[in-house]
């Protein structure tokens, strides 16, 4: 007989033993177990789980309720908990082993992995909230606890099944999206994200009738529930589904009576209020955190459309919505619909009188203009930011001006330009004793100094830079040094070095969770491997930065990395390998609105259709200057592409 413990805390919470079901002695022993388990990280003082679970009793009855509580634990099953709670003392820890099973522990496991068979697994795992219907009351603490761990896995379950939907939908497996999707929804009715899923499925196989069904379920799921209306998203697709199944609307007759559109939605405020709006922003940050940047972006248009009617109270937090909104459609590449927000941001900050929040919103608008080449326009935003922060007397947001000065004229070819501006900001973040600043902005001169070809004068700056990223305990920003340092090396003929670099920033980032930089680090491993002869390393790397891609729906790198895996089929004459690789990097393109990557998709595609092999030149992502946003301000960074490395 199998006597491995299994606890299960999603949903009910229930734990059982070689078949039989073992009780606790009260639903505040089972939820000391959850806490420990879920936090088993760390131990924890027992003056603290007494206070979280007893803070109505004085000190000495609350230790003595949680010395009940742990007894009763360890000699539950026979002692089958015994060996996984560790009480040295003061301090108590769960310890996690094969011979105890948590449902949480799976589950998050799964969802981190790079495998869509235990995405799968994890979905099945997701049986409802932690500890469902078992709320503890009079213990405020461990409620707020509560409240936020069910949302944040909530928020992983929602971004597990958007994953295994878009996935499903990248390979035409219109019955998966559909189930994954339906998932999605029976976890959020109101998830607009889910609709649209199986809208798309819906079209798709020419279903109207079901189409217009999901629409009218969401309308009205959104009314009944928010008070609120599809966001303008979801009506444009609806529309653009429908009219590609049943052909556009004859313009109507002149005179003749137009009937009201199904888009135009109820007015209800029954739930509109900044109340409700913080919820929801509460929510978003939580599905951000698990990189759902899609259910996050649905989460804050809801919250703007709760606040629709709110009055000047709301000011703040309006704009701090929208400021959200821009940095979702910033992470997700979509910079159309960036700008509209950056636009609507400023329109609010000028309401609400705010000239901070104005300059913020310049800021956002010159690195958006920057990405779809409106040099002009970029520098004129970031410049006008310079100028209030200046009368404002905000140093560090003058800082960042430059910063961002910096990163337009770099992006537009400027780049001795942007050394000015980079010394600027280095200057600033040295007289306000800002020791990250410094380090990023010394980063950003080294990217600099390399893209001019001072290749010794960069490393040296890289050096200099991870040395502040250390005392200031900036992992993220020793990555990205590390990374830039690589690059450095490589200009200096130091391939050994490089790939010392790459493996450093490799192993940080998966040691401190940093997906985004794994999946560029892998990147540039296959490159590496690629310039070495070795196809075969390179293929295992880049694919494992293509898992990492999916896995935190990474949009914008992996169509590219799609494309570099296609190069390198090419490479190993596995023609057939390489166009699925081309066929689904133009879903992911033409889902980031990448218009010119596209067509370089569907061009590759016809080369090879016709038996050509399709010219290195022809392909997307030679180099890309970009970055990412850090708690210190800009951090520059170039990817390189291994196609021209490889080629």
């Amino acid at each position: 007989m199998d006597r491995t413990l299994c606890i299960e805390l999603l949903g009910a919470g229930t734990l059982s033993r070689g078949g039989l079901e073992l009780r606790t002695r009260s639903t505040k022993t089972l939820a000391l177990l959850a806490y420990l388990a879920v936090e088993h990280a760390r131990p924890h003082a027992r003056s603290k789980l007494a206070a979280l679970l007893w803070p109505a009793d004085a000190a000495a009855a609350a230790r003595h309720s949680l010395r009940q509580s742990l007894h009763a634990l360890r000699a539950l099953g026979d002692g089958a908990l015994a060996g996984r709670l560790a009480i040295d003392g003061e301090l108590v820890r769960f310890v996690p082993s094969a011979g105890a099973v948590v449902d949480v522990h799976c589950f998050e496991d799964d969802v981190a992995s790079a495998s869509i068979e235990r995405w799968r697994a994890a979905a099945d795992a997701y049986r409802g909230p932690l500890l469902d219907g078992r709320n503890v009351d009079d213990c405020p603490g461990f409620a707020e606890w509560l409240s936020a761990v069910r949302e944040r896995l909530h928020s992983i379950a929602v971004h597990n099944l958007d994953r295994l939907a878009t996935d499903a939908s990248a390979r035409g497996d219109h019955d998966a999206v559909l189930r994954h999707a339906g998932r999605m929804r029976a976890l959020g009715p109101t998830d607009e994200v889910a609709s649209r899923h199986l809208m798309r499925a819906h079209a798709a196989r020419q279903d109207s009738g079901a189409l217009e069904t999901e629409w009218g379920r969401l309308v009205e799921a959104l009314h009944t529930e928010l008070g609120a209306e599809p966001t303008a998203a979801s009506v444009a697709l609806r529309r653009a589904l429908r009219d590609a199944i049943a052909g556009p609307r004859p313009a109507p007759a002149p005179g003749a009576r137009v009937e009201p559109d199904r888009d135009a939605t109820s007015t209800a405020t029954n739930r509109r209020s900044p109340a409700a709006a913080e919820a929801l922003l509460r929510a978003s940050r939580a599905a951000e955190r698990v990189h759902a940047f899609g259910p996050a972006l649905d989460l804050v248009e809801r919250a703007l459309s709760a606040m629709r009617d709110a009055g000047p109270q709301a000011a703040a937090l309006r704009c701090d919505a929208m400021l959200r909104k821009e940095g979702l459609l910033d992470r997700l590449g979509r910079r159309v619909e960036q700008l509209e927000a950056i636009d609507a941001l400023l329109a609010l900050a000028d309401a609400a009188g705010d000239p901070a929040r104005r300059a913020t919103g310049l800021l956002r608008r010159a690195n958006a203009c920057a990405y779809v080449g409106e040099h002009g326009r970029a520098h004129d935003a970031a410049q006008e930011a310079l100028r209030i922060f200046r009368a404002l007397g905000d140093r560090p947001g003058e800082a960042e001006a430059k910063r961002e000065l910096g990163f337009v004229a770099w992006r537009g070819g400027s780049v001795a330009e942007a050394l000015d501006h980079g010394h600027d900001a280095l200057a600033m973040h040295r007289a306000i004793g800002d020791v990250a600043g410094e380090a990023s902005a010394l980063h950003n001169l080294a990217e600099l100094h390399r893209e001019l070809g001072s290749t010794r004068r960069a490393l040296e700056m890289y050096e200099q830079a991870l040395a502040l990223h250390w005392s200031a305990g900036r992992a993220v920003g020793e990555i990205l040094t590390r990374f830039g340092s690589a690059h450095a090396r490589l200009g200096l003929g130091d391939a050994a070095g490089a790939r010392r670099e790459y493996e450093a920033a490799l192993a940080l980032a998966r040691r401190v969770g940093e997906r985004t930089m794994e999946s560029r680090a892998l990147q540039a491993l296959a490159a590496r491997s690629m310039a070495d002869g070795d196809t075969a390393q390179a293929l295992d790397a880049l694919r494992q930065a293509i898992d990492v891609d999916r896995a935190i729906n990474y949009a914008h790198a992996l169509g590219h990395d799609l494309v570099q895996l296609a190069w390198i089929h090419l490479r190993r004459h596995e023609r057939a390998e390489a166009r699925a690789a081309l066929q689904e990097a133009l879903v992911w393109f033409e889902y980031v609105a990448d218009a010119p990557a596209a067509s370089a998709m569907l061009a590759a595609c016809a080369e090879l259709d016709a038996g050509r092999d399709p010219a290195a030149r022809a392909l997307p992502g030679e180099r890309v200057p970009s970055h990412l946003p850090l708690a210190e301000g800009k951090v520059y960074c170039m990817f390189e592409s291994p196609l021209a490395r490889g080629a």
